[in-house]
């Protein structure tokens, strides 16, 4: 919830009139609608502009967008892949403290792209793509695994569908208030609107660092140890037993 929500980045990289073919100077009705294939999406080019107008955008297609996304939504499986195998044996506070500072570092690099010093550098716009979309969702489940084992390990035997419940109430809780504190930083910085996009790169430096303040809170609120060893004793020391059926062979008659 103190982590700002917002979708400023894929509004400024999608393919729109305002994106592909802009001047500077709010005139960009020289946009032609034109279809882009995945080639043409990786390599930014993008529609047929006036010489005047330059698209210093990346300008994706949306079937290179939803391809993106795609093998984000990969990104999440082989994120508990690699926690089953190489985090489960590390702490609780480790594992949140590391992600969170990740997602920290690529939330940065966000402004980077803003900025188009990737070009300068020489990294494509599509490799930022892939590490806005891919990278970070590997990173968000390797964040939430941690979180599962500690709720399923303080869930008493019978009550699993209502501690579900009660962690994602929390959890739809805490994205509508993460939502509500994007609008209210954008607002802080004047407003952000397009095409102009203004001030969106120090949108995206505050928000990044926002990403920092749950590390504060994790000596105090995060246990000791890791989540196998929770598992380990989670199993040893509890004996799940059934819930108790009424006996219908034992209820009056009711016809009689």
């Amino acid at each position: 919830s103190i982590q700002p929500d917002h979708a400023f980045v894929f509004l400024w990289q999608k393919r729109s009139a305002d994106n592909c073919c802009w001047n500077g100077k709010n005139d960009y009705s020289a946009f032609a609608e034109t279809e882009l294939d995945w080639g043409s999406a990786l390599r930014s080019s993008n529609t047929s502009c006036d010489q005047n107008e330059t698209p210093n955008r990346p300008c994706f297609s949306p079937e290179f967008i939803s391809t993106v996304r795609m093998i984000g939504s990969i990104a999440f499986i082989i994120g508990t892949v690699l926690y089953n195998r190489y985090l489960s044996n590390w702490s609780y506070r480790r594992i949140w403290i590391y992600s969170q500072a990740l997602l920290a570092f690529f939330g940065l690099l966000d402004v980077v792209w803003i900025l188009r010093w990737n070009q300068f550098l020489g990294v494509p716009d599509w490799a930022f793509a892939l590490g806005d979309k891919v990278i970070v969702k590997l990173l968000d489940r390797l964040s939430r695994m941690p979180m599962y084992v500690l709720a399923a390990s303080l869930c008493p035997p019978g009550l699993e569908a209502s501690v579900f419940a009660v962690a994602m109430s929390l959890s739809n809780l805490g994205w509508d208030m993460a939502a509500f504190s994007g609008i209210l930083l954008q607002e802080m910085f004047g407003g952000i609107r397009a095409p102009m996009y203004k001030n969106l790169e120090y949108f995206l430096l505050v928000s990044s660092m926002c990403r920092l303040l749950p590390v504060v809170f994790i000596p105090w609120l995060v246990p000791d140890g890791n989540p196998r060893q929770t598992i380990q004793r989670t199993s040893s020391n509890q004996s799940y037993e059934p819930v108790p059926v009424m006996n219908r062979t034992n209820e009056p008659d009711r016809q009689n």
